[in-house]
């Protein structure tokens, strides 16, 4: 992780948010925009697919810097996991591949799932 990555985070981080708050606001926002986005592909709106997808991609990346603040076996399972997220979304944003988000978007609802039990003190107010 570079200084701007870390810094950025850092930014974030010093307005009062948890990193497992943080984390589970990335999660959210994935699961709402590969929705959309999805939905997107079925309605063949292809710059509205590419907008999400694109800020689909932005949010995994930034996730995917934070593996590296704690290197280790977990991180490198996680940057794995949002690795194969974001083959779904380029996959999907190029060849409006319906399935390829499906399963970024499954990926994203178990991690999702795991840490509202890990840490429930992240979720938000709102359901998904």
């Amino acid at each position: 992780m570079d200084g701007r990555e870390l810094s950025a985070y850092r930014s974030v981080d010093c307005v009062g948010i948890k990193p497992e708050r943080l984390m589970m606001v990335g999660l959210e926002s994935l699961q709402t925009t590969l929705s959309k986005a999805m939905a997107a592909i079925d309605g063949a709106n292809g710059s509205e697919k590419a907008r999400l997808l694109a800020k689909a991609g932005t949010v995994v990346e930034f996730m995917l810097g934070l593996t590296n603040i704690a290197p280790g076996e977990l991180s490198e399972r996680l940057a794995k996991l949002y690795r194969f997220v974001l083959r779904g979304i380029a996959r999907g944003n190029v060849a409006d591949d319906k399935e390829a988000v499906a399963g970024a978007l499954h990926v994203i609802d178990d991690l999702a799932k795991f840490w509202r039990g890990r840490f429930p003190g992240a979720v938000s107010a709102t359901p998904h």
